[in-house]
């Protein structure tokens, strides 16, 4: 369980490490670690979700950054 900022940095660094490694050896604690991760950052850092027309808005400029 991840308490503090200094403990979510190092359990962040962590998992950067085991998803570089190419085996399998760390997948439970990869997946101990990213639900750990997920639960601070909801609780700490959470995203308000956008407006329907702020949605709308983000979506029109997704459309006419890729036409060009």
């Amino acid at each position: 369980m991840i308490t503090n900022d200094a403990e979510y940095n190092k359990a962040l660094s962590r998992v950067e490490e085991l998803m570089d490694t190419e085996t399998t050896t760390g997948e439970m604690e990869l997946k101990r670690l990213c639900a750990s991760v997920e639960k601070y950052e909801d609780e700490h850092y959470p995203i308000a979700r956008p407006s329907p027309l702020d949605a709308i808005k983000f979506r029109g400029e997704q459309e006419v950054r890729h036409e060009t």
